[in-house]
């Protein structure tokens, strides 16, 4: 189960696409079978539950106000991924909810940026990873990775999108840990240079209401 928001969007497309051992965008890596697709709405009223779901306490957070922490970037095929902090000053669209420090990662032809410290989760449990993006390159496309190492080998969630350049916008996906207990968060661009702004990351365990566990 993925979530999404649809921020200024009237209309999404869905679609899947097929990554290589190294994390890669590829043309053909194989066959994919799906069935029974649906998007659904999510009520969420009040603020609180979100079709009997409850987010309890986040397991990792990160707004970067200490500094860029474990955060690095890969060396690509063609040119070096960079990872750095940024103040207000620097962004090319304003954000109040942002605070003195924002990462800032550059990509150049499959770079992917991650947290090489990881988090510690319970197995088979959902979680939510929420964070803050933008992009400073219009249409490039980025990926959102939860793997179980942090060159992403091996991947519980992969999830792309295009975020905006004119806008900011809080992206949520949900994932379930697996047979795991650690996991690494990050980011993975395509063929082209892309440079991404992020901020107020957040995994979130996900608790189920006590109607939906007495069903």
């Amino acid at each position: 189960t993925y979530s999404f928001e649809s921020g200024s969007n009237t209309t999404v497309r869905l679609g899947f696409a097929g990554a290589s051992s190294s994390s890669t965008f590829t043309a053909d890596q194989g066959h994919i079978l799906v069935d029974d697709l649906t998007i659904s709405g999510v009520a969420n009223e009040s603020g609180g539950d979100e079709g009997g779901e409850e987010q309890g306490e986040a397991v990792y957070t990160n707004d970067f106000e200490n500094g860029i922490g474990g955060w690095t970037a890969s060396t690509g095929s063609n040119g070096n991924g960079t990872a750095e902090i940024v103040g207000p000053a620097d962004l090319p669209v304003a954000n109040a909810n942002v605070g003195n420090n924002v990462y800032k990662f550059t990509s150049v032809y499959y770079n992917f940026t991650s947290d090489g410290a990881g988090f510690s989760v319970e197995r088979n449990t959902d979680y939510v990873f929420t964070y803050d993006i933008l992009s400073g390159s219009a249409g490039r496309p980025i990926k959102t990775i939860v793997g179980i190492n942090s060159w992403f080998s091996t991947q519980v969630i992969v999830s792309t999108a295009t975020p905006s350049a004119t806008e900011w916008q809080t992206v949520s996906v949900k994932f379930n840990s697996g047979d795991n207990t650690k996991l690494y968060l990050g980011w993975q661009t395509g063929w082209d240079t892309g440079t991404y702004y992020i901020d107020n990351i957040s995994v979130t365990k996900v608790i189920e209401s006590e109607e939906e566990e007495n069903e």
